[in-house]
């Protein structure tokens, strides 16, 4: 609601800028003439007729939750919410894409053959040089250009230890429906 002052000017008609409002909504508007009080009584007011209009549209906010993924070799499933703030009539959507160069140092690099060096700390006492601060974590007597590297088999104890643990995640889990899920 917003009261308007009459104007000095008796030639032009009152008006009022509303702002603020949001784009492509519905809005109902009348006016309503208040008179102050007329010889210490106070008279009905007149009210206009209701006017419906529709702001204009703008342009809508970001499409949400956008997801992709690959159904087949040559084809991508692109999907999204619409809109949390269409603001308009939505006609339809706009896809863009774009191929991007592959980084060749993925394939091209050995993650099983190269080193990892981990930095040793050295007492202050001691003079070294730099490169003996950093040590491969294991020697390589192959050298880097051996192939890749198998897992290792594991020990009758971890195979033991991961019995016991699939058997406590069971119980635990039945534990869990028998305390939430009661029978009435």
């Amino acid at each position: 609601m917003v009261d308007v002052e009459l104007r000095l000017d008796k030639d032009s008609d009152p008006g009022v800028l509303l702002s603020n409002l949001k784009p492509w909504t519905q809005y109902a508007v009348f006016v309503k003439a208040i008179t102050l009080m007329v010889d210490d009584k106070h008279l009905p007011s007149a009210k206009s007729k209701v006017v419906y209009i529709r702001t204009s549209p703008s342009a809508p906010s970001m499409p949400q939750d956008v997801r992709a993924y690959s159904n087949s070799t040559t084809q991508l499933v692109v999907r999204w919410s619409p809109p949390i703030s269409p603001n308009g009539n939505q006609t339809y959507y706009l896809v863009r894409w774009q191929q991007q160069a592959e980084d060749r140092e993925l394939y091209q690099h050995n993650y099983c053959s190269k080193e990892l060096k981990i930095p040793i700390r050295i007492a202050a006492i001691g003079v070294g040089d730099q490169e003996d601060d950093t040590k491969p974590t294991k020697p390589d007597p192959d050298g880097p250009d051996k192939g890749p590297c198998c897992p290792c088999p594991k020990s009758v104890e971890d195979l033991e230890a991961e019995a016991a643990d699939a058997s406590y995640r069971k119980v635990f889990e039945n534990f869990l429906h028998n305390s939430i899920f009661t029978p009435r």
